[in-house]
């Protein structure tokens, strides 16, 4: 659970991943997001992503964000928040819930790098596979053959039997 106030700096952070991850949240208390490293994910101009996200005073829901931390590791929440108002009607600050989302962006981040690195292999493969096939008849028995040194009781490139 977290509040801000009316000018939308950080008052209060309560709850288990405040009680876990405290430094990741006091450093935020009496800040406004855009003044410190809590950036928008995918937003190119961070500071007018977070002020439009909160000066039309309307609710927003799991908003995922992240800060640096001094290790350079990245800390990820999900962030939503409603606004609150006075008996007046005057807008007095917001209230809402972050959820520590953290392993799951790595694991994220993890998959979308297996996968390149699985379309690359493939690509690769693909190159050789094409490759091969365009080489004359007379060759492809040859280079499909095992190397001399790798084929039992034969003699190695060095001349020695195995």
């Amino acid at each position: 659970y977290w509040e801000g106030d009316a000018d939308y700096r950080f008052m209060r952070f309560e709850g288990r991943y405040v009680e876990r991850d405290g430094s990741v949240y006091n450093r935020l208390i009496g800040k406004r997001a855009w003044d410190v490293d809590l950036r928008i994910e995918g937003a190119d101009d961070n500071e007018t992503a977070l002020r439009a996200l909160v000066e039309n005073h309307e609710p927003f829901y799991d908003v995922v964000m992240y800060m640096t931390q001094p290790d350079g590791s990245r800390f990820y929440m999900s962030a939503s928040g409603e606004p609150r108002f006075d008996q007046n009607g005057r807008f007095i600050g917001y209230h809402g819930v972050t959820e520590n989302i953290t392993k799951r962006k790595l694991a994220e981040r993890r998959m979308l790098r297996l996968g390149r690195m699985y379309a690359a292999l493939s690509a690769t493969n693909e190159a050789i596979l094409r490759a091969q096939s365009r080489l004359p008849i007379a060759m492809t028995p040859t280079l499909r053959r095992p190397l001399p040194s790798c084929t039992p009781g034969r003699a190695s490139a060095t001349g020695t039997r195995r």
